[in-house]
């Protein structure tokens, strides 16, 4: 948020460059950013099929702060500088698998009831055992006839043989990234630990595409393509090993705040981070952006073969991530919180109709996705569903913003299984207002105080405090429409 206007700034002025001097980006993969990759005979102006709807790319990274756009020149170029970014793009928990299942049926936490990455709380098999799986976005997209394609990690410790409804292709991640494992359509394969698992489902994502296009009576396609990286422990191409060897580690004010007097007691309670400390998440942060670099040229190479399929302009490309995450920002190296960093995520969105290089402030959360693809695929979603299209938003002329939400929630209810207490907390576009369990109450303007330094709860006016503990209430109780009436307008 914070950090994307300086960042589409800096695209601005390297896209000028680039026009009249050829500027490029080092260590970039030849031909995948370009904007005018050559097309194969016949390919790029053959016709489509009588089904015109729009095909859909949804790339999820894992754990991915903001502020790492920056380090991605193809995001930068072919993403951002042709689409549109929302720099306030948030998450309503900053936790991978609630935040996937959020994802996937447009639900908040309270609604679907997963709230960890693992049984008994949380994870794929709780999510299959409540039958949530037998209405998502996939299974709506593919009663309406899209060709569906899973590829890389869909939820948190997802059973070794079994392939959720709704997936025409399944080439899913199996346990943890470190096991290597892969369900391929039914079969496991075992690939070595030297192998990059970013290169496999960037693979995996080609084939799929290149099945998808193959013929002009094609129907509409939908492909998430969901990598580990940058999550810990980052790994990374050795092509890309001597990147970023001098690039600083991040700074901002409330990293290692010194005074936390204002915080609830359990950041009270945690230490300086000590140089040691602050040593391994600079080599963390560096591995990080290595392993971006290869997620990069993997969007690349879509868009080349999208290109080269005569398929780039009907198609909606989508890349985000499933939460951010605290580096030494109060103190904290965890997700989970309510705080910017973990609960503010990148949102970049390119496609038919979308205006090139356009910045969008408005809140969209990650509740949206599948409404939004049901959106795009002229189908209509459940009752169930929370969130609401923000295809609006992508239009040359937007709706106004007293046509949008006024405000989200962001909630965690794990028995304080991370040592974090349970929380409410609702984001308004300038202010974070926090609800803790244990009685503690904080409230932080975002434009005075962008850092969240100072807690101004105990000086606000009653009559604010009284409509957020209001708004907190209503929210945390929504369920389907109500939950749209509670965010507002």
């Amino acid at each position: 948020m914070r950090v994307l206007r300086a960042i589409l700034v800096s695209l601005a002025l390297t896209l000028f460059l680039a026009a009249g001097c050829g500027v490029g980006d080092a260590g970039q993969d030849p031909g995948t950013a370009g904007s005018h990759a050559s097309a194969r005979s016949g390919e790029a102006t053959r016709e489509r099929s009588t089904d015109d709807r729009p095909n859909i790319v949804f790339v999820m990274t894992d754990d991915m702060e903001e502020s790492m756009l920056s380090r991605m020149p193809v995001i930068r170029s072919r993403m951002m500088g042709e689409g549109v970014t929302f720099d306030n793009a948030l998450v309503t928990l900053s936790l991978c698998c609630p935040s996937r299942a959020t994802a996937l049926r447009g639900q908040y936490s309270h609604n679907h009831r997963i709230w960890a990455n693992d049984v008994p709380d949380g994870g794929a098999v709780r999510f299959r055992r409540r039958g949530l799986d037998e209405s998502t976005f996939a299974t709506w997209l593919q009663d309406s006839g899209y060709r569906t394609g899973l590829v890389g990690k869909y939820l948190n410790n997802t059973e070794k043989h079994y392939i959720p409804p709704g997936w025409d292709e399944w080439d899913g991640m199996v346990g943890m990234a470190s096991d290597h494992l892969v369900n391929e359509n039914g079969h496991l394969h075992q690939y070595s630990r030297k192998t990059l698992m970013t290169d496999v489902y960037t693979q995996k994502s080609l084939e799929f595409l290149r099945r998808a296009t193959d013929d002009a009576s094609d129907p509409p396609f939908m492909l998430w393509a969901g990598t580990y990286a940058p999550h810990l422990a980052a790994d990374y191409a050795e092509r890309d090993a001597d990147l970023y060897k001098d690039t600083p580690f991040p700074r901002p004010p409330s990293f290692n705040e010194k005074d936390v007097s204002d915080k609830p007691e359990w950041i009270r309670d945690m230490p300086l981070l000590k140089s040691s400390q602050i040593k391994t998440l600079s080599k963390q942060h560096r591995d990080r952006l290595r392993s971006l670099r290869d997620v990069d040229q993997m969007v690349g190479k879509i868009l080349k073969l999208l290109e080269e399929r005569g398929e780039l302009d009907n198609t909606y490309v989508v890349f985000t991530t499933d939460n951010g995450l605290q580096t030494g920002q109060h103190r904290l190296t965890k997700k989970s919180t309510p705080y910017e960093e973990a609960a503010g995520v990148p949102l970049v969105v390119r496609g038919p109709g979308v205006p090139a290089g356009v910045v969008r402030n408005q809140l969209v959360i990650n509740n949206d996705f599948a409404p939004t693809f049901a959106d795009w695929a002229d189908t209509g979603v459940p009752g169930f569903v929370d969130g609401r299209s923000f295809a609006p938003l992508l239009h040359q002329d937007p709706p106004p913003d007293s046509e949008w939400r006024t405000a989200v929630l962001n909630e965690l209810d794990q028995k304080q299984r991370f040592y974090i207490p349970d929380y409410e907390a609702v984001r308004t576009g300038d202010q974070t207002y926090v609800r803790w369990k244990t009685g503690e109450r904080e409230l932080y303007d975002l434009r005075s105080d962008p850092y969240e330094l100072e807690n101004v709860n105990d000086e606000a006016a009653p009559l604010t405090l009284a409509r957020f503990k209001t708004r907190a209430e209503l929210l945390s109780g929504c369920r389907g429409s109500s939950c749209r009436a509670a965010e507002g307008p």
